[in-house]
């Protein structure tokens, strides 16, 4: 990975079809990839929290929720990057 490497590319590892979107699938064969393997549920329990309108994918912005930290300082860094 690059030393700029972001949550946007993160987010495009998973978004196969770049449709601003992630399916559940794509989500589990983006883990595999990158040599993560976990289970339908372990995903279907992610997508759960993580999907907050329920349509079963994740946007960018729910995604990068997963990863943003709650800390305002860390927060701020990592959204200049």
């Amino acid at each position: 990975m690059k030393s700029d490497f972001n949550l946007f590319d993160a987010f495009k590892i998973f978004d196969k079809y770049s449709a601003g979107t992630i399916f559940r699938h794509e989500f589990e064969e983006g883990l595999e990839k990158l040599g993560i393997f976990s289970s339908k549920s372990q995903i279907a329990l992610l997508f759960k929290k993580l999907d907050k309108d329920n349509n079963g994918r994740l946007r960018f912005g729910e995604f990068s929720d997963a990863f943003t930290p709650i800390d305002k300082l860390y927060r701020d860094h990592l959204e200049k990057k």
